[in-house]
């Protein structure tokens, strides 16, 4: 193939390849779950001081850093104490900067919690 034919081709295979991406990146942003006071009362226990604004910054934080190389996982697809270490392995490659990691851990952390929470107490009564 000419170098030409090979830019073409490149061309047609972006103009197709960035709108799914964005697409599927909408739809990833559009299922995370945003926080709200209940979050934060358990982002406290382990977190003192934590804000609605700080859990939101931290799924912002993770849109835009990890949605760009693959799709994104619901908080709740891990244990909150699995979030920690899955971060920490993304960091480099995400180009995180500084206090985004952090920001990221909490919200993914707190989320799965929550739905973790939810999801024990559920089996708890439906055993009953």
């Amino acid at each position: 193939m000419t170098p030409r034919g090979w830019m073409n081709t490149m061309q047609t295979m972006l103009r197709f390849a960035l709108p799914s991406v964005a697409v599927l990146g909408l739809a990833a942003c559009a299922t995370l779950p945003h926080a709200s006071a209940l979050d934060v009362s358990l982002a406290e226990q382990r977190w003192p001081g934590t804000t609605v604004a700080q859990l939101e910054a931290g799924r912002q934080a993770y849109v835009a850093r990890c949605s760009g190389c693959h799709n994104l996982h619901l908080p709740d697809e891990k244990a909150p104490e699995a979030w920690p270490e899955t971060v920490a392995e993304m960091e480099k490659d995400a180009h995180l900067r500084p206090g985004e990691r952090e920001l990221i851990e909490r919200y993914l952390v707190t989320m799965s919690t929550k739905s973790h929470a939810a999801g024990a107490a559920a089996s708890a009564k439906s055993a009953h």
